[in-house]
């Protein structure tokens, strides 16, 4: 069974001072709770309001179209390893 050799991101593409940024995504399933890693800085009302409309413009995103091949792909070799053994 082939390994799989790069895995495909959601990104958000960005101008930022003269330069487009992209930044990858991070998939429900690979959220994690922040505990200690919170930053002690506040949080300033403008990246809240970015925050809201990031979140509002991804829920109109469908998201029974993204699809993590990767995982899905290494979920299925570890699944043909655990049967070999």
């Amino acid at each position: 069974m082939p390994v799989p050799r790069s895995r495909e991101h959601l990104a958000l593409l960005r101008p930022r001072n003269g330069l487009l940024i992209v930044q990858t995504l991070l998939g429900e399933d690979e959220l994690r709770e922040s505990g200690h890693l919170a930053p002690s800085a506040p949080v300033t009302d403008r990246e809240l309001e970015l925050a809201e409309v990031l979140t509002r413009e991804l829920r109109s995103a469908d998201k029974c179209e993204l699809h993590d091949e990767y995982g899905h792909a290494l979920e299925q070799l570890v699944a043909a390893k655990a049967g070999e053994g």
